[in-house]
C-alpha cells in the first residue's frame, strides 16, 4: 500500500492490495484432433469424423461438461523441404478442428476425460486451466478486503499527520496490464500433449496418464483510494 500526491490539497490518494486461495470451480481443456490427405477436401473430411468422434464422446458426458465451445478450424498445406534438391515439396493438406470443455466440479471430469481420450485416437490435449464462476462469493470477499486494507492505509497516513479522513472521492481499479487490478488465476495450465491411448501392455506403447484434480485459483483485488483528509 502506498499514498501519493494527488495534485490537489486535502486528498490523499492510496492503494489497498488482497489476495486469496480457493477452490477452482471448473477446469477448462482444448480437445484437438487433424489429420492429413492429399487434398484439401479429403484433409477436412477426415478431421470432420475425428471431430464427430470427440464430439460424440463429449456428449456422453454431460454430467460432468457443463460447456463447450468450438474454438478452432484451420487447412493447411504441408510442405517438406529437401536438403538435395533445395525445393519445397508439397505432400498434401492437414486439417485441424478445436473445442474446449469445461469440466464442472473439478474432481468428477477425470473418468469422463480418460473416456474421451479412449475414445479418439491421435487427440491433441491441452490444459487444464483453472478458474471461478462469476457468482462466487470470494470475488466480493476480496475486492472487500483490497478496499479495507486502502482504507487502513489511508487511516494510518492521516493519524500520522493528526488528521482526519473525510469523504472518499473515487474507488476505483486500475487496469489490468497497468500494474494489475483484478485477477483469478489458477495453478496448472498450458501443458500440451499428445494422447495415443494404449490399452495393451503387450503392443510396446506406454500409457498416457490424464486426470483431472482439485486445484486452487489465486484471486487477487487491487483498488485504488482517493479520500479527503482535514484538520
Amino acid at each position: 500500500m502506498a499514498a501519493t500526491s494527488t495534485g490537489d490539497a486535502g486528498r490523499i490518494r492510496v492503494e489497498g492490495r488482497a489476495s486469496r486461495w480457493a477452490p477452482a470451480d471448473f477446469a477448462e481443456i482444448t480437445f484437438a484432433v487433424a489429420r492429413r490427405a492429399k487434398t484439401s477436401g479429403e484433409a477436412v473430411a477426415r478431421a470432420g469424423e475425428a471431430y464427430a468422434a470427440l464430439d460424440a464422446a463429449l456428449a456422453g458426458h454431460a454430467e460432468a461438461i457443463v460447456r463447450r465451445t468450438t474454438t478452432s478450424l484451420a487447412v493447411r498445406e504441408v510442405v517438406r523441404y529437401d536438403p538435395k534438391s533445395g525445393k519445397a515439396i508439397r505432400e498434401g493438406f492437414e486439417a485441424s478442428r478445436g473445442q474446449t470443455a469445461r469440466f464442472s466440479p473439478v474432481a468428477g471430469g477425470g473418468a469422463a476425460l480418460r473416456s474421451v481420450v479412449v475414445a479418439v485416437p491421435d487427440l491433441v490435449v491441452q490444459g487444464p486451466a483453472f478458474g471461478l464462476d462469476p457468482t462466487n462469493a470470494v470475488h466480493a470477499e476480496v475486492r472487500a478486503e483490497a478496499a479495507a486494507a486502502a482504507r487502513a492505509s489511508a487511516e494510518a497516513y492521516a493519524r500520522g499527520l493528526g488528521l482526519a479522513l473525510g469523504a472518499v472521492h473515487r474507488l476505483r481499479e486500475p487496469r489490468a496490464g497497468a500494474g494489475g487490478a483484478y485477477d483469478a488465476a489458477g495453478g496448472g495450465g498450458g501443458a500440451t500433449f499428445r494422447a495415443m491411448a494404449k490399452a495393451a501392455p503387450e503392443d510396446g506403447g506406454e500409457a498416457v496418464l490424464v486426470d483431472l484434480t482439485d486445484e486452487d485459483v489465486e484471486v487477487v483485488a487491487v483498488v485504488e483510494l482517493v479520500i479527503a483528509i482535514a484538520g
